[in-house]
């Protein structure tokens, strides 16, 4: 139980950071770059059309030959979820882009400021709430995510196979503790990230 809650939580946190890392700047972009941005959302809309057992068995041939497969480490769930989690994230963060207003950012660009300095001092502080949202969101995605997990971790299990196995073979007890603990981390996200939500919300009430 302890090996899998450390796998849990290592590859949801990874997913997190490389997710946003890529969708951040991808939905900027597309926020402020129509052409482009209609590209990304086809493209994006072509990826959630395919099942999930679709790209998981690949995906497994893949990290066998690569050597990631059933990797105690589970770096190939984490690129798996991380694929799983881009849509998600590219798709709430470009709608938050957009509507930061235009105006701010090409004050900044007045000031002197550079295309990554505006991102960063400017539009990226007004999309705080959102943020945090996709961070709670993709690592729940990555946290409760069982066909990937159940497929590409064999025998190094994260919690929701485990939680499947117990149960499946007679451990209602243990299949009831792992579920108690799949719960800790999320109220602990969620507990620290209500100061960021509860910011968003009077910010947006007072406009």
């Amino acid at each position: 139980m302890g090996q899998g809650l450390g796998l849990s939580l290592g590859i949801a946190l990874a997913t997190v950071a490389s997710t946003l890392a890529i969708a951040l700047p991808a939905a900027w972009v597309a926020a402020r770059r129509e052409r482009l941005g209609s590209r990304l959302d086809r493209a994006v809309g072509v990826v959630r059309l395919f099942p999930t057992i679709a790209i998981a068995v690949p995906l497994a041939v893949i990290f066998v030959r690569l050597g990631l497969y059933n990797d105690a480490r589970g770096v190939g769930l984490w690129l798996a979820h991380t694929l799983l989690g881009l849509p998600l994230a590219f798709l709430i963060l470009r709608a938050a882009f957009r509507a930061v207003p235009e105006d701010l950012e090409d004050a900044a660009r007045l000031d002197g400021a550079g295309p990554w300095s505006t991102f960063v001092r400017v539009s990226l502080p007004l999309v705080r709430p959102s943020l945090g949202a996709t961070a709670l969101l993709v690592f729940l995605l990555s946290w409760d995510e069982f066909a990937y997990a159940l497929l590409l971790q064999v025998t190094n299990r994260t919690l929701p196979p485990l939680l499947y196995y117990l149960a499946a073979f007679g451990y209602p007890g243990l299949s009831s503790a792992v579920a108690v603990l799949m719960l800790v981390p999320v109220l602990i996200l969620l507990l620290l990230l209500e100061p960021v939500f509860r910011a968003g919300l009077v910010a947006g009430s007072g406009r």
